[in-house]
């Protein structure tokens, strides 16, 4: 009876090792299922700065606008806007000088975009102002990541191929 009984027990404790092998197993594939965002090319490096609005001043200080990047298009104030494929290249400038104090550090002056675009055949271009230096850098970020290879940077620093 002691043999039987160890069979017994050795069967059902295999028997509880495969339940739960396969238990995990179908969890898993489950989990796969699920509505969890899935993510290609770099994964959740990816995303956030093409589908942002910013606070600015647009062709001259005191001139308040929202910019805002949202899929391909780019608009000023929930009205006018363009394509991505529209615009051709663009320039951005600072005049920021910073002094770190104790506590924080402060910066003055303002930072400026130029946006060269193409549309019905005309040349046109806007110009996006900005007093907030950390704002100033993550609107060059989004304009940067908007355009992709579709428009470029101009300016003395930047390499023309040939």
């Amino acid at each position: 009876m002691v043999c039987s009984r160890a069979v017994s027990l050795t069967y059902r404790t295999n028997q509880m090792k495969l339940f739960n092998a396969l238990t995990a197993a179908a969890v898993i594939a489950a989990s796969s299922f699920m509505t969890t965002p899935t993510w290609a090319g770099l994964g959740a490096a990816e995303g956030g700065t093409t589908n942002r609005t910013f606070d600015a001043y647009c062709g001259k200080p005191g001139n308040k606008c929202k910019v805002k990047f949202s899929g391909n298009r780019l608009t000023v104030n929930g009205t006018d806007g363009i394509d991505k494929g529209s615009i051709i290249r663009y320039q951005t400038s600072n005049d920021f000088w910073c002094t770190a104090s104790v506590l924080r550090r402060n910066c003055r002056g303002s930072g400026q975009a130029l946006v060269v675009y193409r549309e019905d055949g005309q040349e046109g271009s806007g110009t996006f102002i900005f007093v907030n230096h950390k704002t100033f850098d993550q609107f060059k970020a989004a304009l940067s990541a908007f355009c992709g290879g579709s428009c470029r940077p101009i300016g003395p620093s930047i390499n023309i191929e040939n």
